[in-house]
């Protein structure tokens, strides 16, 4: 007889899941912000999302002496910043952002999208060979419970990956935030958040601590930190927080100034227009379940979750 039996639900993957999670992480970048004056400037996380568009967080470039644009202004991204099959640090290419050229924000969902400029390329990789992310605005891209994977660059280190044990908290379907259970650090703002297909579902951007029921935040020992701004590894984290993808594609399309990056976003959120690398290559990812016998297309459409 055969012994083997899946307990649970069945957590294995077709080995295409980490072809398609490289893929993805070629549009992620290490942000760097200069310092200047006062200003000690900064390190984030951000991916393409259109041809020559960088999403990352608001608070990126949020600062007491400048506006955020001007910061902006001073970041570069480093596309490739990571360790290859061996260990070794790999070539990686710099570009310039370009505000002047479009930039669109907003504090409450703590999102920026900025352009890049692609003349600015420091390293042997041309911006469109990274592609971009696709911002689908359509509801149903993860269910409750799922687990949910973040590419990201913490504390301004080589790219790292917290894959699938970071399970999606139950939320309201009028809220704009997602809540999920993940490891990341300080530079992981501006970071995708993933499901299995590799859709992206949130932007990552910040950390939610325990608190007493005076609000305090506690420490690993449960008791409240007496210090006004305690050290990120001494608090107990509860979960970490992502802007929903289908809230941010709204805004920032009813919001960013008509031009050609405006529609070029639009067509890339709306799929009719794709990166090359993915055209040259093997459809996009499908994981089939075999306790069901729906493809995976007409399963996702089924899917109660409206991110």
């Amino acid at each position: 007889g055969a012994f083997e039996r899946a307990i649970g639900e069945s957590d294995l993957l077709s080995i295409t899941y980490f072809w398609a999670g490289l893929r993805a992480a070629r549009s992620v970048g290490k942000i760097s912000v200069r310092p200047m004056g006062s200003d000690r400037g900064g390190v984030a996380t951000g991916f393409l999302v259109a041809p020559g568009l960088l999403l990352t967080n608001w608070h990126t470039f949020e600062s007491k002496f400048s506006d955020t644009k001007t910061v902006a202004g001073r970041a570069r991204v480093q596309f490739g910043y990571e360790l290859d099959e061996n260990g070794n640090e790999r070539k990686s290419t710099w570009f310039t952002l370009a505000p002047d050229r479009f930039f669109c924000e907003d504090r409450k969902l703590d999102y920026a999208v900025v352009a890049i400029d692609p003349a600015s390329q420091q390293g042997e990789e041309k911006l469109e060979s990274f592609g971009w992310l696709r911002l689908n605005p359509q509801l149903g891209k993860a269910d409750y419970g799922a687990f949910l994977s973040i590419i990201q660059h913490p504390r301004g280190e080589t790219k790292q990956i917290a894959i699938r044990e970071n399970e999606l908290l139950p939320f309201d379907d009028t809220e704009d935030f997602l809540t999920y259970r993940s490891d990341t650090f300080r530079g992981s703002s501006g970071s995708p958040v993933f499901n299995d297909y590799w859709d992206v579902v949130a932007l990552h951007h910040m950390g939610l601590p325990a608190r007493d029921g005076q609000g305090r935040i506690l420490g690993h020992d449960n008791q409240p930190l007496a210090d006004r701004e305690p050290h990120e590894e001494d608090i107990k984290w509860e979960a970490n927080e992502g802007a929903r993808v289908s809230r941010i594609v709204n805004h920032v399309l009813a919001n960013a100034g008509a031009g050609a990056h405006r529609e070029a976003l639009a067509a890339a959120c709306a799929g009719t227009i794709r990166p090359l690398a993915q055209l040259e290559e093997a459809p996009l990812l499908e994981i089939d379940d075999p306790a069901d016998p729906a493809p995976a297309r007409e399963r996702r459409g089924r899917r109660s979750d409206p991110n």
